[in-house]
């Protein structure tokens, strides 16, 4: 299997369980690990995982929604990633530097693609 990192992805959704948090979209951080089996050897991009497209259509689709929880908000982003046709695996880490004054919290998460 074959893994593209993304890292330092910029997301503005809502985000937080206190009414203070939810006034405003806060900016968090997203490293990204896509897991996927490319077809033979090719030097082709229409035949491979184009993180040039998955990772602006993630962004837009994450930007302005509303989560109480980064674990919610993670798990939706895996879900989403998984739902491209080449992805096998997906792995992330979604920073909420807003979130401690002296910290910096993460959270941190794998899921694979199940085939039936």
């Amino acid at each position: 299997m074959l893994s593209i990192r993304v890292e330092n992805i910029s997301l503005t959704p809502i985000i937080g369980v206190y009414e203070t948090e939810r006034v405003n979209p806060q900016e968090l951080k997203l490293d990204l690990a896509l897991g996927f089996i490319q077809p033979g050897d090719t030097d082709d991009i229409k035949t491979t995982l184009d993180y040039s497209i998955i990772v602006p259509n993630l962004v837009t689709h994450v930007n302005g929604t509303s989560y109480h929880l980064i674990e919610t908000l993670a798990d939706e982003i895996l879900n989403y990633c998984l739902g491209h046709s080449l992805v096998e695996k997906v792995s992330s880490k979604l920073y909420k530097p807003s979130a401690l004054k002296n910290g910096l919290v993460s959270f941190s998460t794998t899921k694979i693609k199940y085939k039936s």
